[in-house]
């Protein structure tokens, strides 16, 4: 039930803000399955995971599970980062 309560907020609050996950991820620091997990109700998270979604909206992790949606204030970032694929045998030139 929390879970899913936490899923919609998330949801929620990263439309009102024009947020894609790719932006969301980037602002927490890590990669956009790791959030889409959460999104999608698949992951559970921990009490500090629960207070780094809410620092992302600049609210405290109480007001983010109110029952009413906070008032909240992001930056997206300009571009999500991108890492490039890493290709099976490395690099050729470090194995001479």
């Amino acid at each position: 039930m929390l879970l899913e309560f936490i899923a919609s907020r998330l949801r929620e609050l990263r439309r009102q803000h024009n947020l894609t996950q790719e932006q969301m991820a980037s602002l927490l620091g890590t990669d956009v399955k790791w959030y889409q997990r959460i999104e999608w109700k698949e992951k559970d998270i921990r009490a500090s995971t629960v207070d780094r979604l809410a620092a992302v909206f600049g609210v405290s992790t109480v007001a983010f599970l109110a029952e009413k949606l906070p008032d909240t204030t992001v930056k997206a970032p300009q571009k999500a980062p991108h890492r490039p694929k890493k290709k099976p045998g490395g690099n050729k030139l470090a194995q001479r």
